[in-house]
């Protein structure tokens, strides 16, 4: 009996897939003042996805390798509705890092951005 029951669901879970599953992840383009590069592990590299709630995630580390705070913008689409300011890691430092309705995230203050800055776990609604 509960056999006739899971068939079905199974071709709805089919048929939803495509709706629910978060897009994949894509590398960000950094300014020329930034970089995933040199940590040895592709883990690392800094990424940016949404998922079908409209929530963006990012993951990674990045360092700063010249004089700009500025990092990298979003795509249109993956944008905060109001600018945000987030706690983050920089070698094992607090942090402040930015990310403007334009798009642009940006490094504030605290750490070291020249040694890395974690961008893991920074996540925020595209829509209020």
């Amino acid at each position: 009996m509960l056999e006739g029951l899971f068939i079905p669901l199974r071709d709805v879970v089919r048929f939803l897939q495509p709706y629910v599953q978060p897009q994949p992840w894509a590398r960000v383009e950094f300014t020329s003042s930034w970089t995933s590069e040199g940590f040895g592990t592709t883990a690392q590299i800094v990424e940016h996805r949404k998922d079908p709630l409209g929530r963006v995630h990012l993951r990674g580390v990045a360092k700063r390798t010249g004089a700009s705070n500025d990092m990298f913008q979003l795509p249109e689409g993956e944008r905060p509705p109001r600018t945000l300011l987030c706690a983050m890691s920089s070698n094992s430092l607090f942090a402040l890092v930015q990310v403007a309705t334009s798009g642009m995230v940006t490094y504030v203050s605290g750490g070291d951005p020249t040694v890395w800055v974690s961008l893991s776990g920074l996540s925020f609604d595209t829509e209020e």
